[in-house]
């Protein structure tokens, strides 16, 4: 199948584009902020947020990201022109344009162990290499050369079972004041703009069925929203 209409988000121009706007909104951008708690002020209302320095954030809306433990994906670049696709195969393989190197592409294996942010390694082992350039073999042939990658690079990701979001409430006393968002699993970006405005920031979005995203789907069948 064929998209023409498909397009392709640039990521850090988009991060720049969210945070520029947050800013000119009084936003205040802090990074590298370990939280450690998250607490409710009764007199204000207030949600009260504690990092590792001993430092304290006050708003009116918390979000939440656990930390990330999810798979590696393994990207090899290839030095020839070819547009954008997607193989929906065991494992999945897709490709995206290179903007950082010219007259390169990315082509990614989404495929990985289970990791830790600080036990992450940029290396790719060579059985995901060579599963990568047998896919290459088999699928285009000799019309992209799969002898080798140009650049390696990994990245990981937060994944669910069902590979659906999550984005829970806290309740309690937080109300809907409070809100847990993770769970991506690799496809969340796109979504970020109504995740935040709509789904996080109002608590509704006309058409969406909230239990979906919710924890609760994992009582009942721990592949969540899988049917098997």
């Amino acid at each position: 199948m064929v998209t023409p209409q498909g397009g392709v988000v640039k990521a850090t121009k988009a991060v720049a584009m969210f945070q520029t706007l947050g800013v000119q909104n009084d936003a205040m951008l802090k990074d590298n902020k370990e939280v450690i708690d998250i607490k409710k002020n009764q007199s204000t209302g207030e949600i009260v947020v504690f990092t590792r320095a001993d430092e304290k954030f006050r708003a009116k809306k918390c979000w939440k990201s656990p930390p990330i433990t999810g798979r590696l994906t393994k990207a090899i670049t290839i030095n020839k022109d070819f547009p954008t696709f997607g193989s929906h195969g065991d494992p999945p393989i897709y490709d995206t344009p290179s903007l950082e190197f010219s007259g390169l592409i990315k082509i990614h294996i989404d495929d990985g162990g289970a990791c830790e942010p600080e036990e992450r390694t940029w290396a790719a082992p060579p059985d995901i290499l060579d599963l990568l350039r047998e896919c290459i073999r088999e699928r285009f042939g000799g019309l992209v050369d799969s002898n080798g990658p140009v650049i390696t690079q990994s990245c990981m990701y937060s994944m669910t079972p069902d590979k659906d979001y999550v984005i829970n409430f806290l309740r309690g006393e937080f109300g809907k004041e409070a809100v847990v968002i993770g769970g991506f699993s690799g496809h969340g970006f796109k979504m970020a703009l109504v995740v935040g405005q709509e789904l996080v920031a109002s608590g509704t979005k006309e058409g969406v069925d909230q239990a979906h995203f919710r924890i609760p789907r994992f009582k009942k069948n721990l592949r969540g929203n899988r049917e098997s």
